[in-house]
């Protein structure tokens, strides 16, 4: 072989084997795959066939002729006959056909259906008796003044005070001899129990110490006595949780000692759950027993101290629902549930000490402990009760059950606090006494008391925009209600509300609703007034309402009406984003009722559902769905015209979950949303969300709404776009948040998640960092600009051209375009629109080189932001503390980033000398830990894939040393050292030397 073939194959061998040590990177710069990632499906279709199924119901009669008939007709399981109910067995689809039974005031299903305790929300202490304690119950009776009753001889002593509860300690001092033989235990197979149990013997301490705050005698302990030492002490057992015919049982029960002659006065009932609309069967059964001159007081709840979380059964009117003060009897407790009722009632009615309240415990027959919950504020109450009652009796003066508590409200303080907290307050029983005595009587020598609200001073009904429209329940409690006029209400006030004069319940405490309507026009300043309530005596009771009505210059309508969620009011779980929005003269109005027309509309800019269309089980088990507020094809219409002629739609949604416990779909029918966003380009995924916490969703497109937003909050589905509309945000790849808009300036945004606004979110307490304020705040302005710019685009390659409508026509547009080169060096230039008719402009882009063009144009109140991007260049990783490739590791770890320096990459995947490697997905970029221990080998291959936006791809291998790297890296690494550069160089001159020495 001559020296030029040596050369030749030299030459030859080298080139290929640098083009082969290069070949990562000229891959990564040139081979062009797929952004699209596979992504496996997380959410599956929802299925919900009809089953008929039996049920337990019970039926409710408006008399006892009815029920007698009915039991004579029917097979039923259960008859209570002084409560005027029954418990049947029948099918799911029967259940109207029982409804309308001659004399049935209501059927209840409760299939389902237990009750449970209201718990503390703390563990108790337990204690041994101790004269050194603090006086916690002696201190309640001195706050609450029932020691003056005592004073005046006056401790229960003629009183039965039923407590329904988890038993009683029967060997504590505390209850020597005033345990009532009647007493009984309901835990009975008969009454759906799986044993017979028929001790009242606490096992579980709750209903020990309910019952001694109401009437332990303090022996083991004076510091620890009862509100009514001497009251007989009728126990009611229940296991936790019971089934309705032991709970029923309960109620009925009382009814069946007073009929013979064992006359119960007061009950307890720490016990109770969430709150819904309309009555449900313990509220009605409350109801029958003020009927018989039964005072019953029920713990508002534990469920803390947002609005509308007070609990059922004590949001029966008629009840005393008991919210909770701090020890001193002075403040509201943290955990006391809040007003009003899932129905907008008022409630509570009074409060008591309920946090660190000592009192009769199981452990021995001297044992106390410390519990705290409105279940112990309760008893308090009703103890106080017990003592008025007793000294009504001793001053010969007569009374009912709704007397007694009209007296209690009238002598409480309500220390200023708002009413849905705190109801009427902490009452003063030595003053209600007096109020009573001093009472006026009517015909029947029967005191005449009347109590109302003294001042609405809840939030949004102090200060209202122009344009405001809402309602809220004010109310009375009178000791003669039949003969209570209707309340009249005056003042300028009337200007802008008006009182419906027929009571919502009834009888001694009424609910009426006032309807707040404020003209756009009205006149900004006070409006003052009163609703004054009177008795045929002439006895008056006055709410004072006093109103500022502020600039509003845009209306929002809350549709209410289509969701059954109790915390989507104006005062639930959006309270802070409404509040921020009515700071700035925006006013969202709560309807309630009736349906959405073209007319009603028209008085609105924006249209906002809000946690819309919730499928329903009211059978279960069976899996017939109902969907509360479900639209009419005349809404859909009314809503589709109004965003087809320039109005705004909102929808926030969690969208279809699945329940743990059943299976069963439940949220929101994304069907029905479906529907009415079908000509906007966007649709909420039908499938199934799964989440623990709330986690985090990244701005996908820059849009007026995203701008300056980083991260907002995000649990619920997903949903997809097509057409013109635009994803904002985006959660492991999938959009969570769109926004369309037409050429008529209509404008429509869909959120899936409304934890950005609700109480948590929207002052930023869920996730670190986050901006949901911001994305809260563009979203309305956006949807409520005045002066609109509607633009189109189309993008071809590196062009862009733009279709821009101004609306209204007249409306003045500026434009600018800011390009950032991938160093962030920005230069901004002023851009010119090209006319195309009225209102009508276009404008071409052409992206000329790699950066970022950012298009801006403004109006008034309005503005249109694009990102567009060029970018030929892959992703590239960085390494932490300078790190080079071929460099060796420092430090206890490094850190390295996969990103790309002006789009977005994804699809990533690394591994470690062949071992996968975790990463940290952000929006834009992902991240990795190497820690020492992780270097296998002295020579550590990196090998990175990523691909970004436009498809460029990085697919290569990097080098990480254990310890020094050598002098030179080897030709394994991505990058070709430079001798092998200089080597190749000079083996392609001489190639090209012998082939030219061949041509001669």
């Amino acid at each position: 072989m001559n020296h030029k073939k040596i050369i030749y194959v030299f030459s030859t061998i080298t080139i290929l084997l640098i083009l082969v040590q290069s070949g990562s990177i000229l891959h990564a710069n040139t081979e062009q795959k797929s952004s699209e990632m596979s992504i496996e499906p997380r959410k599956i279709e929802i299925q919900q066939p009809f089953i008929d199924s039996l049920r337990k119901y019970v039926i409710h009669f408006s008399n006892h002729r009815a029920l007698e008939n009915f039991v004579f007709q029917y097979n039923v399981k259960r008859v209570y006959p002084h409560l005027k109910m029954v418990i049947v067995e029948d099918m799911l689809s029967e259940k109207e056909n029982l409804k309308s039974i001659d004399g049935v005031i209501n059927v209840f299903d409760v299939t389902n259906t237990r009750y449970t305790q209201i718990k503390p929300p703390e563990n108790p202490v337990y204690l041994v008796s101790n004269a050194e304690k603090i006086k916690f119950t002696q201190q309640t009776a001195d706050i609450l003044n029932v020691s003056f009753l005592w004073d005046l001889g006056y401790e229960g002593d003629s009183i039965i005070a039923y407590d329904i509860d988890s038993g009683i300690n029967i060997n504590h001092v505390d209850f020597q001899g005033r345990i009532m033989g009647e007493s009984k235990s309901f835990i009975t197979k008969e009454n759906g129990y799986d044993i017979n149990d028929p001790s009242i013997e606490d096992e579980d301490g709750h209903g020990t110490h309910t019952a001694g705050i109401m009437a332990g005698a303090g022996i083991a302990n004076p510091a620890y006595i009862g509100m009514a030492p001497e009251a007989k002490i009728l126990v009611g057992r229940l296991g936790s949780p019971a089934p309705p015919e032991a709970f029923i049982a309960a109620f009925e029960y009382a009814l069946e000692l007073k009929e013979n002659g064992t006359d119960i006065n007061v009950i307890n009932l720490s016990w109770g759950g969430p709150d819904t609309e309309g009555q449900d069967v313990e509220e009605a059964m409350i109801r029958e027993l003020y009927f018989n001159n039964i005072l019953v007081a029920v713990a508002a709840g534990n469920s803390g101290t947002n609005y509308y979380t007070v609990e059922s059964p004590g949001a029966e009117a008629q009840s005393i629902s008991v919210a909770a003060t701090k020890q001193t009897g002075q403040g509201q407790a943290y955990f006391s549930s809040v007003g009003p009722t899932a129905d907008g009632y008022v409630k509570p009615d009074l409060a008591a000490p309920g946090m660190g309240i000592m009192s009769c415990g199981i452990a021995s027959s001297t044992a106390y402990v410390s519990m705290q919950g409105t279940s112990m504020a309760t008893p308090a109450i009703t103890g106080a009760a017990a003592v008025l009652i007793d000294a009504l009796k001793g001053e010969g003066i007569a009374y009912d059950a709704g007397m007694v508590k009209t007296a209690m409200m009238l002598s409480a303080d309500d220390q200023g606090l708002d009413y849905l907290k705190f109801g009427a307050g902490v009452p003063d029983l030595g003053k209600a006494l007096d109020i009573i005595e001093a009472a006026p009587k009517n015909d029947s020598d029967f005191p005449v008391l009347l109590w109302a609200i003294p001042e609405i001073d809840v939030p949004f009904y102090q200060q209202m925009n122009q344009g405001f429209q809402a309602s809220i329940y004010v109310k009375s409690v009178s000791s003669t209600p039949w003969e209570d006029k209707a309340p009249v209400l005056s003042g300028t006030i009337t200007q802008i509300a008006t009182l419906n004069t027929t009571p919502a319940t009834d009888p001694w405490d009424k609910n009426y609703e006032l309807v707040f309507d404020v003209p756009q026009n009205a006149a900004v300043g006070d409006y003052e007034g009163k609703i004054t309530f009177e008795t045929a005596k002439g006895v008056t009771a006055e709410t004072i309402i006093k109103v500022k009505v502020i600039p509003g210059e845009k209306r929002i309508l809350l549709a209410k009406m289509h969701t059954n969620w109790g915390t989507d009011h104006l005062l639930g779980q959006y309270i802070y984003f409404i509040e921020d929005l009515n700071s700035k003269g925006i006013a969202v109005s709560e309807v309630t009722k009736g349906e959405i027309t073209s007319e009603l509309l028209a008085d609105y800019d924006a249209l906002w559902f809000a946690d819309p269309f919730n499928i329903m089980y009211p059978n279960f088990p069976s899996t017939k769905a109902e969907t509360y507020g479900a639209l009419t094809a005349d809404e859909i219409t009314a809503i589709q015209d109004y965003v087809e002629n320039g109005g705004s739609l909102f929808i926030d949604l969690l969208g279809a979950t699945k329940d743990p416990d059943y299976s069963l779909v439940i949220g929101n029918n994304v069907s029905v949303v479906n529907k009415l966003i079908e000509p906007y380009d966007i649709q909420v995924d039908t499938g199934y969300y799964s989440f623990e916490e709330p986690l985090i969703s990244y701005v996908r497109n820059l849009h007026r709404i995203t701008e300056n937003v980083t991260k907002v909050d995000h649990y619920g589905t997903s949903l997809t776009t097509t057409g013109t509309a635009v994803e904002l945000l985006e959660f492991e790849g999938e959009a969570t948040a769109a926004a369309f808009e037409n050429e008529n300036g209509g404008r429509v945004v869909v959120c899936t998640t409304n934890f950005f606004i609700d109480t948590e979110g929207f002052v930023e307490n869920y996730n670190d960092g986050t901006t949901n304020a911001i994305f809260a705040d563009n979203l309305i302005h956006w949807l409520l600009a005045d002066n609109k710019v509607v633009v189109h685009t189309t993008r071809s390659d590196n062009k862009v051209d733009f279709d821009i409508t101004a609306v209204p026509s007249s409306t003045s547009l500026s434009a600018s375009l800011i390009y950032v080169d991938a160093n962030g060096t920005e230069t901004m230039t002023e851009v010119s629109l090209t006319s195309a008719g009225t209102g009508k402009y276009t404008y071409s882009m052409t992206l000329d080189k790699d950066g970022k063009y950012i298009f801006t144009i403004l109006t008034s109140d309005d503005k249109y932001l694009g990102l567009f991007i060029r970018d030929s260049t892959p992703p590239i990783l960085i390494g932490s503390g300078g790190w080079t490739n071929g460099s060796a590791m420092t430090g206890t770890y490094m850190d390295f980033t996969i990103k790309d320096e002006l789009s977005s990459a994804h699809n990533y995947s690394v591994t470690l000398n062949g071992e996968e490697v975790q990463l940290s997905i952000g929006a834009k970029s992902a991240s990795f830990r190497i820690y020492p221990y992780h270097l296998t080998l002295e020579k550590n291959i990196i090998h990175v894939y990523a691909v970004d936006d436009f498809g460029n791809v990085l697919d290569a291998d990097y080098v990480l040393y254990k310890t020094a790297a050598p002098e030179h890296t080897d030709t394994e690494t991505s990058s070709t050292p430079y001798p092998s550069i200089f080597v190749g160089l000079m083996s392609l001159l001489a190639l090209v030397y012998v082939l030219r020495r061949k041509q001669f």
